[in-house]
């Protein structure tokens, strides 16, 4: 598929850290986030407190060397449409939800690292760019103008 929309990259790094003899199995956050993605609101105004409980953004922040790339990972493999992840996590906890065949690799995501410098990009403004060329790039295929 494409570079950041759908890409495999995630994948291919997921699935060696799943293969890793110390791999923690840290499926059971897709619930929250699968809750996320099947809850359809409107913010404008709305003072119902589920849609305090199910927000529309999510962050998840981690002290360094706690694994937020490891998890980015994952979710991108999960949700993501680019390649059949089906082998890693049907063996994972996520597999026993009764949502699981639903969400597995039905999403659009965009996965986009930003903690170091690709070769040939001297400065983040050039990657930037880069990311920003290849992104719509992306788009414009999977959503070409009639």
């Amino acid at each position: 598929m494409g570079f950041y929309l759908n890409g495999t990259a995630a994948y291919g790094l997921f699935r060696r850290d799943c293969a890793s003899l110390y791999y923690v199995d840290k499926t059971l956050i897709l619930e929250e986030l699968t809750a996320a993605v099947e809850t359809d609101y409107d913010m404008s105004g709305s003072t119902d407190a589920s849609i305090r409980e199910n927000p529309k953004y999510i962050s998840i922040t981690r002290p360094r060397r706690f694994g937020k790339t490891v998890m980015a990972n994952m979710i991108a493999s999960y949700f993501g449409k680019g390649i059949d992840s089906r082998l890693e996590f049907d063996r994972l906890k996520v597999s026993s939800f009764s949502w699981y065949q639903r969400h597995l690799n039905q999403h659009n995501v965009i996965h986009i690292v930003f903690n170091e410098l690709p070769d040939g990009n001297p400065t983040y403004e050039s990657y930037m760019t880069r990311i920003k060329n290849r992104l719509r790039t992306d788009l414009k295929k999977a959503y070409p103008a009639d």
